[in-house]
């Protein structure tokens, strides 16, 4: 009886555990297998601009694994690099360093950087077992998530739809039980959350402190101050900064090899490698090289003009245009036709960007269906114009569409903005001038028509013009809603104002100074804080006086010191002529200045400020050009500024119009005969400067300047000559004047220049 109480007793438990095991390795099989299908059925396209297809049916998708390029990327506050490879060893560390328990990677990144690129390569590189990233293949699984989706709100929901095998072989909670121990969690695109995603990450946060997961999300900046990890995580925050001047020509090569068309890049990456270019911050964003690639092909004219990201999707948004008048059988779309459509998008990109919906709901959809059912265009081929059908990887049966990028919804959005303020604020003349033609058509005799006049401006002059917060908030949301979702929604819509300010910049009679200052105070809002920063924006577009004096005392804040690079000589164009308080700029040029944008701009304003300069033009320094310097005018301006130091290529007629306050003076020559052109102004160098202190000289051919003891300045001679880089020439035999050298001298008593 014992004995057979006890069969009874463990039989259960044994028949559950070689159950559970059977479960297992169902899982870690059949299970697996299925969920990488998935993700190489789904995951695998990159997003695209699609202007070349000729009709519905006819788009060509582009892998990310066939154009995916080393980014670059940082961490650590932005003082350290980090390869794509090192990531979770990174994390892996910092658990072990901090004895934590969970893991959890931030990237972050704006939009169009190629975060969502980024993820799905993990996911399919995990699929297809590349070992491209240290500890990856690890992982017996990789849950991976979107926070656009819609259709899964709990975590054992997420785990049965990206493992379909399992659906009618375990209860969901059964197969989280059965993954415990091996969780690697991929969520993508924090910043366009719903109520259901938002509460999915939350269960897995959740889950992640009870038990060791490692989870990897990705956002833009404006999510970053507003999540909270649980201290129970290992935390590491990485920013995806862009594809690096060095890469930007290789992605391109991938890109129109992926394309297949056969056309040769060449011309497109010669274009990119020019210096000009590489300083435009926005080449940085693969998705603004997509549009560039495209454009190459449909407007390669064009492409000089794109200096900022709003230019680009300006010229972007033309070839839309053309693409849908190359599909409408038998006309063209009229422009006011055209007007109605493109003011329907853009109000559907800017109410369901209030609402941070990234797939257009079904109402947004009736709209436009509506709009084209009244102009009497076609909806498909709208709709396969201006937006992207994609099918949900989380729900094969469901499909939906959005706008091709986010990018360009928030440029979309920003156009928006623009259109409903222009109609609460009517051009007062021209409303007046045509109202007053009507009349006299009409036939209304002078005193009614001006009594009549009269009544109709001032009207408009009592009407009070819509802001943009009313404008972005909408009305209802305004008087309704809390002030958080207020303060997320402005948060959001950096991307949306900075689109804003450079459509704008082209539209200047829609600029008030109350509409630049409210917009300015809204870039504060969303983040814009830092000098840093607000040269970041005006390097991303343009901005008209207008704003600039807005600008300027946000970059110039305290320290009355300003250094300027090559890469924000545009920005710093823009912003000086409103700077007052600064005492001292140093501007350092390191290549050809003929490359770069606005340089001769610059140096006439600098020449016209009473500031204290220093000038460093290197390109010019160590490679002296055979005709001498581009900047002759430019450089001869400075004889009445405190010009401290300069360094370059000085013909006679510069040197002889530098400022007397000069303390340092670098030139170089590039033959003999632009030596024997400034010989007699070295001669005299003490008493054309007399505050000079430091004197470089260089020379890059194989030559010998050899100079009689009475031909030395005579500064060299006294005890208070100018401090050499070199050994005082009174020390060789045959003195010559001193020159910086690339290889040594030799014999210092027969020396010559090299």
């Amino acid at each position: 009886m014992e004995t057979d109480l006890k069969k009874i007793k463990e039989g259960p438990f044994e028949d559950l555990r070689v159950y559970l095991k059977e479960l297992q390795d169902s899982m870690d099989n059949e299970g697996v297998a299925s969920m990488k299908e998935i993700y190489k059925s789904y995951l695998s396209e990159a997003p695209d601009v699609y202007l070349l297809e000729e009709g519905p049916g006819t788009r060509q998708h582009t892998k990310i694994l066939e154009i995916f390029t080393e980014m670059q990327i940082i961490y650590d506050g932005g003082v350290d690099k980090i390869d794509f490879r090192d990531w979770l060893t990174a994390i892996e560390n910092e658990r072990d360093k901090n004895s934590k328990q969970s893991k959890f990677l931030l990237v972050e990144g704006v939009a169009g950087v190629g975060k969502t690129t980024l993820s799905r390569k993990i996911v399919l590189d995990w699929s297809d077992g590349s070992d491209t990233m240290d500890n990856l293949l690890d992982n017996q699984l990789l849950i991976y998530m979107q926070f656009r989706e819609r259709h899964i709100e709990t975590l054992p929901a997420l785990y049965l739809t990206v493992m379909p095998y399992m659906f009618d072989k375990v209860d969901p909670e059964y197969l989280m039980l059965l993954s415990e121990g091996r969780n690697f969690i991929l969520c993508d695109g924090l910043d366009e959350k719903n109520d259901g995603s938002q509460q999915l990450f939350k269960d897995i946060l959740q889950f992640g402190e009870k038990r060791p997961i490692t989870v990897i999300c990705t956002t833009r900046p404006e999510e970053v101050g507003r999540l909270i990890i649980s201290s129970q995580y290992a935390f590491l925050h990485i920013r995806v900064v862009g594809i690096s001047k060095s890469n930007r020509s290789t992605f391109i090569t991938k890109y129109f090899k992926a394309r297949g068309r056969g056309k040769d890049p060449q011309p497109l990456v010669n274009y990119l490698n020019k210096t000009s270019v590489r300083l435009q911050k926005h080449w940085r964003l693969p998705y603004n090289l997509m549009c560039l690639a495209m454009l190459w092909e449909l407007s390669p004219k064009r492409i000089n003009t794109l200096t900022t990201a709003t230019e680009l999707f300006e010229a972007t948004l033309d070839e839309i245009k053309k693409k849908l008048n190359n599909r409408q059988p038998g006309r063209d779309v009229s422009r006011k036709d055209m007007e109605n459509i493109l003011k329907t998008l853009f109000h559907l990109a800017l109410i369901n960007h209030r609402t941070g919906i990234i797939m257009l709901p079904d109402d947004s959809l009736q709209m436009l269906k509506k709009e084209c059912g009244h102009i009497k265009l076609d909806w498909k081929n709208i709709t396969s114009t201006f937006l992207s059908q994609n099918v949900s990887w989380s729900d094969s049966q469901a499909s939906y569409f959005s706008f091709p990028h986010k990018g360009l919804q928030d440029y979309y959005a920003a156009q928006s903005i623009l259109k409903k303020l222009q109609a609460s604020t009517p051009d007062t003349e021209k409303f007046l001038s045509d109202f007053k033609e009507m009349l006299e058509d009409k036939g209304y005799p002078p005193d009614s028509r001006e009594y009549i006049l009269s009544r109709v401006n001032l009207s408009l002059d009592s009407q009070i013009p819509r802001t943009i917060r009313e404008v972005l908030l909408g009305s209802r949301e305004v008087d309704g809603s809390s002030n958080s979702h207020i303060e997320d929604l402005i948060r959001s819509s950096q991307n949306v104002f900075t689109h804003l300010v450079g459509i704008l910049y082209n539209r200047s009679r829609a600029i008030t100074p109350e509409i630049a200052e409210e917009l300015v105070q809204l870039l504060k809002e969303c983040g814009i804080t830092s000098e840093t920063q607000w040269l970041d924006l005006l390097q991303l577009t343009k901005c008209n006086g207008t704003f600039c004096r807005l600008i300027a005392p946000q970059i110039v804040q305290g320290d009355n010191f300003i250094g300027i690079d090559e890469a924000r000589v545009q920005a710093y164009n823009s912003i000086l002529p409103h700077c007052t308080d600064i005492a001292s700029i140093s501007l350092r040029i390191e290549n050809d200045p003929k490359d770069i944008l606005c340089l001769k701009e610059l140096l006439q304003l600098l020449a016209e400020k009473q500031w204290e300069l220093t000038l460093y033009l290197m390109d010019e320094y160590k490679h002296p050009k055979l005709h001498g310097s581009c900047l002759e005018q430019e450089i001869q301006q400075f004889s009445n500024c405190k010009l401290d130091t300069i360094q370059g290529q000085l013909s006679y007629s510069s040197l002889e119009s530098l400022p007397q306050c000069l303390t340092e003076l670098g030139t170089s020559v590039a033959t003999e005969d632009q030596y024997n052109a400034i010989r007699p102004f070295l001669a005299e160098l003490d008493i054309r400067l007399p505050c000079l202190k430091t004197f470089h000289g260089r020379h890059l051919m194989r030559v010998t300047f050899p100079l009689r003891d009475n031909e030395w300045p005579r500064s060299f001679r006294k005890s208070r000559a100018p401090t050499l880089t070199y050994p005082n020439p009174r020390k060789w035999k045959s003195p010559m004047i001193c020159f910086e050298i690339r290889k040594s001298l030799g014999n210092p008593k027969n020396p010559q220049i090299s």
